[in-house]
C-alpha cells in the first residue's frame, strides 16, 4: 500500500481489506470483495463513508504523516468507535486517500478482544456509534438533509439489531432488550422495523443459506 501513496507530499491514508480469521487461524470471512482494484476516494465520499462506519481495520491501514505531527487525536473515551472517528479526523486533513482491494492483512477474532470486553456498555455499542454517526455527517462540507439522516439512523438500527440478535442468541436476554430500548431511542420505531427486517434477511442469506462461518463471541456479524 506505500506505493499507493508514494506520489503523495502532504498526509496520506491508505487501507486494504482484511481476512478474518478465528482464534485457530480459520478463514471466517473477508471484509470486502477482492477484486485487486484502488481506488483514489475525495473528502467528501471518504467522510460519508465514515459516517456510514464502513470496515477499516488497525491492521490494515497506513498512514503518511510526510514527518509533521499527526493532525488529530485518538478519542480515548470511545474505546469501540475510536478509530471510525479518528480515521475522519485524520482523512479529513488528507491530500490523498487510497482505498485498496486486497486482503492484506489478517485480523483475529478470539474471546479476549477488546471489543468483546467492552460490549457490555450501552454506551459503547449504540451510543458511540451514533455519536460517531453525528461527528462525522457534520464533518462534511455538505452534511445531509432528511435523506441522509433516515439513511444514518436506518444503518443504527441495522447495527443494534444484529447486536442485539447476537447476545439474546448468547443467553444475555435483558441486556439485548436493553440494546434494542436504546437503539429505538435514536432511530424511532419505523426506521428500527424496517432495520430489523434487513438483520434478519441477511441472517438467512447469508448465514443460513450462504453458510459463512461466525465467531461464537462475535456480537458484531
Amino acid at each position: 500500500m506505500s506505493q499507493a501513496l508514494a506520489d503523495c507530499s502532504g498526509l496520506g491514508m491508505a487501507w486494504c481489506l482484511d481476512d478474518r480469521i478465528d482464534d485457530a487461524g480459520k478463514l471466517l470471512s473477508t471484509s470486502g470483495k477482492a477484486d485487486g482494484q484502488a481506488s483514489v476516494l475525495d473528502r467528501e465520499t471518504f467522510l460519508a463513508r465514515k459516517a456510514e462506519i464502513s470496515n477499516q481495520a488497525f491492521c490494515a491501514t497506513l498512514l503518511k504523516t510526510n514527518r509533521q505531527p499527526a493532525p488529530a487525536q485518538f478519542p480515548t473515551d470511545m474505546p469501540i468507535l475510536g478509530d471510525m472517528v479518528y480515521w475522519a479526523r485524520f482523512g479529513s486533513h488528507c491530500q490523498k486517500i487510497v482505498t485498496v482491494n486486497e486482503a492484506l492483512a489478517e485480523y483475529r477474532w478470539h474471546g479476549g478482544n477488546e471489543t468483546v470486553f467492552r460490549a457490555p456498555s450501552i454506551d459503547a455499542l449504540v451510543t458511540d456509534e451514533w455519536r460517531t454517526m453525528q461527528e462525522v455527517e457534520q464533518m462534511r462540507s455538505q452534511p445531509g438533509g432528511t435523506v441522509r439522516w433516515m439513511k444514518l439512523r436506518g444503518l443504527l438500527a441495522v447495527r443494534a439489531g444484529i447486536k442485539a440478535k447476537r447476545i439474546r442468541q448468547l443467553g444475555q436476554t435483558e441486556y439485548s432488550r436493553e440494546i434494542i430500548q436504546k437503539a429505538r431511542s435514536y432511530t424511532g420505531l419505523p426506521l428500527w422495523l424496517a432495520g430489523q427486517l434487513v438483520v434478519e434477511t441477511r441472517e438467512l442469506l447469508v448465514f443460513k443459506l450462504g453458510r459463512r462461518p461466525r465467531h461464537r463471541q462475535n456480537i458484531f456479524s
